[in-house]
């Protein structure tokens, strides 16, 4: 990938918030999750060839980023070996990527044992919280291939599995929620 003197521009606008939940949206929905898998890693190692371009905050703000939809699309593409991978290296590899949550919550032992630190009115948790459900299962998925144990239920469905109506229906659905939610947030194209 050899990025034009534009790309940079292109990559934070695909970044933004309101951009980067739309095109989530648009590829869970019609499942193109390959091309997902194949665009978000480009977009990691773009991101890590121009690490000192950006201010750290930024850099670990859009990594994270990536690194949530990369685990979304791992889950989704059935990869439960390299979804496990990946948890466990951002857990140990990135230990203060943090959301904050309001302090009075507490009480819960899967919650407190994301939580980095706490300050005067957040807890700064980890941000595989949001993720752990979903690792506890694919765990569980994980352990139930390896023993042998049939599995046919547990995949996700597929692309192929929509007929090509309904992958145009869903694309000109999405496309036409994002540029209603583009507009009313008063982004151009």
């Amino acid at each position: 990938m050899i990025p034009d003197g534009d790309f940079e521009r292109k990559f934070k606008v695909l970044l933004s918030d309101q951009i980067w939940s739309s095109v989530q949206w648009l590829v869970m929905s019609t499942r193109d999750y390959e091309r997902a898998l194949n665009t978000v890693g480009m977009l990691l190692h773009y991101l890590e060839s121009r690490k000192t371009a950006f201010e750290k905050e930024v850099y670990e703000r859009y990594e994270m980023k990536l690194l949530d939809f990369l685990l979304k699309l791992l889950d989704k593409t059935d990869r439960w070996e390299e979804y496990v991978e990946l948890y466990d290296r951002i857990l140990k590899e990135r230990p203060f990527y943090c959301l904050t949550y309001d302090n009075e919550r507490v009480g819960e032992p899967e919650f407190e044992q994301f939580i980095r630190w706490t300050g005067r009115r957040f807890h700064h948790v980890h941000f595989l919280y949001v993720h752990y459900r979903r690792y506890k299962v694919i765990c569980r998925k994980l352990e139930k291939a390896r023993s042998g144990r049939r599995t046919g239920n547990l995949y996700h469905a597929k692309q192929e599995d929509l007929s090509d109506e309904e992958l145009q229906r869903r694309y000109n659905q999405t496309k036409q929620w994002i540029d209603g939610y583009l507009k009313s947030e008063g982004v151009t194209k």
